[in-house]
């Protein structure tokens, strides 16, 4: 493949990145601690928040695109203005580094897990726990809220995934996958699939309504696997060793293969019209790809 992708240059890995619900700028979390935003297009620097005291492991934000949140290897989640970046809220209510966080969809809530295997539930305006639950035989590490917001799904190093109602985090459900840690979990727009990758080097598709499985692709050799579908849930993309696979979700089917010289892919994320993939890699680079330059989806 000739088409080479334009090239952000940091100082260090970046192991979380977000695009703005409103396609303007993409943000990128750096394991100085810093947040780097750049504009989507331009791809120059139009911003930078500081406030981690150590890496930041992940980054969500809201469906409004008006607050960032972070987690990071300090403990602490951090709420901030977007795109001014004006802390407004500091959740501390973890004892170990926070590896995953998500807005609820309304805006109101975050969720997070840390290595302490705890899984909360907190106001994102005030940072107050309302709710926390623990992993009973296997730590949380990865969550994901359905689209309708009415539950969040919490994946396990023992290959469960609980579906847990919210606000109250009441279980109700557990999808099990023997001998395999799931992770990464991201469901369709529509809410119908969920997608979610596994330490047997395999990644999973789920119909919702059932809870079965719909189709398997194996992803090679290569630790960890982070994964997004598209706005349009037409596509998925998956970082695999060297590389990103981009997968048609109704198909199961590899439509793309985008090389990375770097040995992993740390970070996926697409802009919000669907048009750009962001990668960030263990090579200090964070790469953009143009889909529709590509032929991978329509200009």
């Amino acid at each position: 493949m000739s088409y080479e992708p334009r090239l952000l240059s940091l100082e260090g890995p970046a192991y979380a990145v977000v695009a703005s619900p409103e396609n303007d700028s993409v943000s990128v979390g750096c394991k100085d601690g810093s947040i780097r935003l750049w504009r989507i297009g331009y791809w120059r620097p139009c911003g930078r928040f500081d406030g981690h005291r150590g890496r930041v492991n992940c980054l969500d934000m809201n469906p409004a695109g008006s607050r960032l949140v972070s987690g990071g290897a300090d403990r602490r989640c951090l709420v901030w203005t977007y795109p001014e970046g004006a802390l407004i809220s500091e959740f501390t209510g973890h004892k170990r580094q926070v590896v995953d966080v998500a807005f609820s969809p309304d805006g109101m809530h975050v969720a997070s897990v840390s290595r302490d295997a705890r899984l909360c539930f907190w106001s994102s305006e005030l940072g107050w726990e309302l709710h926390g639950a623990q992993g009973r035989r296997s730590p949380v590490h990865s969550i994901a809220f359905a689209p309708t917001g009415n539950y969040l799904i919490a994946c396990t190093a023992g290959g469960e995934m609980v579906l847990l109602r919210t606000p109250d985090l009441d279980p109700f459900h557990v999808v099990r996958y023997p001998g395999m840690s799931v992770y990464e979990p991201s469901f369709s727009p529509d809410g119908n699939l969920l997608v979610a990758a596994g330490s047997e080097r395999e990644l999973v598709f789920w119909e919702t309504e059932t809870w079965t499985v719909r189709s398997r692709i194996a992803l090679g050799r290569g630790g960890y696997h982070p994964l997004r579908f598209s706005p349009t849930g037409e596509l998925v993309a998956v970082g695999v060793k060297h590389g990103v696979l981009l997968i048609q979700s109704e198909e199961g089917t590899v439509v793309e293969f985008l090389p990375v010289g770097a040995r992993g892919v740390l970070a996926v994320d697409f802009s919000a019209d669907g048009q750009w993939l962001i990668t960030s890699s263990s090579d200090r680079s964070v790469r953009i790809w143009h889909l529709g330059e590509l032929g991978v989806v329509q200009v």
